[in-house]
């Protein structure tokens, strides 16, 4: 394995390691309502900028059957109405809606993406968790935030800004903790250097 860094190499490496040592790749579908045998890693993309380095982490994923949920926010810097946007979030298997705090009405936004993937958002993610995001009850739409998902005794680890606070995920596979919910922003993902994704 390579050393612990931010390349797709090391990615992949990563859960190859993890699909080694036992682990399954569960949806959050499979969370709440089924009986996940341990180990298993909920994989959550929060794309928080650019969709560019969606299509490519995405095809690593497909590739070597990886089951993971992308949540998009649909006020990002990129326009996610664009083309090559649509084309590129149309190959993702799972979405769900990365909720901007400042827009109040969540529901709208989970509309919006049902309309452009033709099938139904039923969770959300809060981007800036800072500060509250409210659903207006006018869909049935669940939060995954970790402080939501407390219940699950789930590990919950973060590359957020670039940086993982307690240790490379590769490190927690190693060890093989049981039940770990992994958020990845792919904007901080790269092939050779992160002047890529700039």
């Amino acid at each position: 394995m390579t050393d612990c860094n931010y390349t797709y190499k090391h990615y992949i490496e990563t859960l190859l390691l993890a699909r080694a040592k036992g682990y399954s790749f569960i949806t959050f579908d499979e969370l709440m309502h089924g009986n996940p045998k341990e180990p298993y890693i909920l994989l959550r993309h929060d794309v928080d900028q650019r969709i560019e380095p969606v299509k490519a982490m995405n095809e690593l994923e497909m590739i070597n059957d990886i089951t993971s949920t992308w949540f998009l926010r649909v006020h990002g810097r990129f326009n996610i109405l664009f083309k090559r946007n649509l084309d590129a979030i149309s190959e993702l298997m799972h979405v769900g809606l990365h909720a901007d705090s400042y827009f109040k009405k969540i529901e709208y936004d989970a509309e919006i993406l049902e309309a452009m993937l033709g099938h139904s958002i039923l969770y959300y993610s809060v981007h800036d968790i800072n500060r509250e995001v409210k659903n207006n009850g006018a869909k049935d739409l669940i939060c995954v935030d970790f402080d939501k998902l407390k219940q699950y005794n789930l590990k919950y680890i973060s590359d957020s800004s670039h940086q993982w606070r307690e240790g490379c995920m590769c490190k927690w596979i190693e060890k093989g903790e049981p039940r770990l919910y992994v958020l990845i922003h792919p904007m901080w993902w790269f092939v050779e250097t992160s002047q890529e994704n700039y």
